[in-house]
């Protein structure tokens, strides 16, 4: 018994230890993976929305360009961006907010609509919205932990197109 307790005496403290050493390290793991979760979504919830405006704004393009009407790429580009900012203030609030950060900020996140001839036929309309997000100036959680700086993207973007 003597011999048992002078072998096991030696290890007194090591898990103590070792909870110390590897604390900070699991700590960082998690939060990495909760960074780049946030991150994840934000650019599913900004597809999203390109792809939502879009979809609701087909209805102005059949009634105004295909049936009689005048077709304006302005009058489209300003109805998709409507659009766009419906879909945001469905998704995040009347004064939308996204994981504590705020999207009516107009510096920090954009909608943005533009139209263009395709090259295969001069009839054919294309659309693409294009909402970004300026990580870098407002991101989600601070991206520098236990002195370590996080690889974390400057924008985050969700982009759509439609021919029409």
């Amino acid at each position: 018994m003597a011999g048992l307790k002078k072998r096991y005496g030696q290890q007194r403290g090591a898990a103590a230890l070792e909870t110390v050493l590897l604390t900070p390290a699991a700590l960082l793991l998690l939060y990495t993976i909760a960074q780049y979760c946030l991150i994840f979504v934000a650019t599913q919830i900004f597809t999203y929305t390109a792809e939502e405006a879009l979809r609701r704004s087909i209805s102005f393009v059949d009634s105004n360009c295909y049936y009689g009407g005048e077709c304006s790429t302005l009058d489209l580009e300003d109805e998709i961006e409507r659009n766009g900012d419906l879909v945001i203030r469905i998704i995040a609030g009347d004064s939308p907010t996204l994981f504590g950060k705020s999207l009516s900020n107009i510096e920090l996140f954009d909608i943005e609509a533009s139209t263009y001839e395709t090259p295969s036929s001069e009839d054919d309309v294309c659309c693409k919205v294009t909402v970004t997000y300026q990580y870098s100036q407002a991101p989600f959680l601070p991206s520098k932990i236990f002195g370590v700086e996080l690889p974390v993207p400057d924008t985050l973007t969700g982009t759509a197109m439609l021919t029409m």
